[in-house]
């Protein structure tokens, strides 16, 4: 099999859990908007930007995970 471009490598990190009950994969963490706002996120592999961020025309942007101390 051949290897990942690391673009893609990278986006797998962040968008990295198992798909859900629904069959879509979740992202790891909800975007930078949504987090601000503290609303629901359903940003995913497939359907970026957001709902969210889509209707209040903003920017979707997910940073990949911090480290934990």
């Amino acid at each position: 099999m051949a290897s990942l471009p690391s673009a893609w490598a990278e986006e797998l990190k962040v968008f990295g859990l198992p798909a859900g009950e629904d069959g879509r994969k979740r992202a790891l963490k909800a975007c930078l908007s949504c987090r601000s706002r503290k609303v629901r996120c359903d940003v995913s592999v497939v359907s970026q930007p957001c709902t969210n961020c889509r209707l209040h025309e903003k920017n979707c942007l997910v940073t990949g995970r911090g480290s934990r101390l």
